[in-house]
């Protein structure tokens, strides 16, 4: 990781986009809580790649299952998704360069399926969306 220097804060350079799933920001909440010794913090789970709580849980599933063997660059994965693990994983394989199916039914979000079809863009000969 490379850190540059802005006028007020420190910038990190990152050298994977999996390398932000687990870095949501947290933020201090300054005028909710006021009782004295009590801290708030919010963690800006909008922050990850993916835009979603989901990424984390999905990337740990997917890189350990790869670490141990369980999965591999000749395997077809297949998951059935409504939204926002559609979105990671579809992410997720893009970046390790796996092969995977996505099955969402007939009415899923436009929005989503965009999502998803930019991320198959970088990873199109490993990557088949079914309504």
């Amino acid at each position: 990781m490379v850190t540059h220097h802005s006028r007020k804060k420190q910038i990190k350079m990152n050298n994977s986009l999996l390398d932000l799933v687990e870095s949501s920001p947290l933020v201090q909440a300054q005028k909710i809580i006021k009782t004295p010794n009590v801290k708030l913090y919010f963690k800006m789970e909008g922050h990850n790649p993916g835009g979603s709580n989901k990424d984390q849980a999905a990337y740990n599933m997917i890189d350990a299952a790869f670490k141990r063997g369980e999965i591999n660059k000749d395997l077809q994965l297949i998951e059935s998704t409504s939204g926002n693990v559609g979105i990671t994983l579809a992410m997720i394989v893009s970046v390790f360069v796996l092969s995977i199916e996505l099955v969402v039914s007939e009415n899923f979000n436009k929005e989503r399926a965009n999502c998803v079809c930019l991320w198959s863009k970088s990873n199109p000969h490993f990557f088949r969306f079914w309504y």
